[in-house]
């Protein structure tokens, strides 16, 4: 059903490219619309946008994204796979816009979810502050789910924009049955649980995320 892999790994580097089950993830980084572009070099991930700056009109397309950190900064000793071209990043999370032929999402509204959405409307973001609250002193509260005062969300995305960057690859439909489960099993993204259980950080972010919503639903959000 997949196209095959350059290589047993799933990762193979080809005029600077990478190729994941059959699919080309450039390494240049795509424009995107904001009042200082991005002047990091072509071999770079893409910077994350902050709340108030768009994701350009080339992320309204069907695809895979995939959130890489800072290899000295990867929250709770992941095992986090390194970037193939040795940029000095390793790879959180992988996921999929839309997820469903009805959905009307795509990498761009996906995206910004991820960079603006409190932790109920991300799981991205929940598995971050699961593994990042104690440390940086963050207090996770409950309404009908577990969220974060925006104070802490203010340094949630702070520590995105400091040590994450996003990359995404374009596919007609990313919610083909076995797609996303074949292209995280090659990939290991550490924060994904669907469809990773055979990954060794599987139980610690189940655990961590857990404990934050424990925690969330001893402190109920003022009304």
């Amino acid at each position: 059903m997949l196209p095959g892999l350059l290589k047993p790994s799933g990762f193979a580097q080809k005029s600077s490219e990478m190729c994941i089950s059959g699919y080309r993830w450039g390494y240049g980084s795509p424009r995107w619309c904001s009042r200082a572009r991005s002047r990091l070099p072509r071999s770079s991930p893409t910077p994350i946008c902050s709340r108030s700056t768009r994701f350009g009109l080339r992320l309204r397309l069907l695809g895979f994204y995939a959130w890489w950190c800072q290899s000295a900064a990867v929250p709770g000793d992941a095992l986090a796979p390194t970037h193939p071209a040795g940029l000095g990043y390793s790879l959180l999370y992988l996921g999929i816009a839309p997820n469903s032929v009805r959905s009307k999402r795509n990498l761009r509204s996906r995206l910004r979810q991820h960079t603006g959405a409190n932790l109920g409307g991300s799981t991205f973001r929940l598995s971050l502050a699961a593994l990042l609250s104690e440390r940086e002193g963050w207090t996770p509260i409950w309404t009908d789910r577990p969220c974060l005062e925006q104070s802490d969300l203010d340094a949630l995305l702070a520590w995105q924009r400091t040590n994450l960057r996003a990359r995404w690859c374009k596919v007609a439909e990313p919610w083909r049955p076995g797609l996303e489960s074949e292209v995280i099993r090659l990939m290991t993204p550490p924060l994904n649980r669907d469809h990773n259980e055979a990954h060794p950080f599987y139980g610690t972010i189940g655990d961590a995320r857990s404990a934050l919503r424990e925690a969330a639903r001893s402190r109920p959000a003022r009304r």
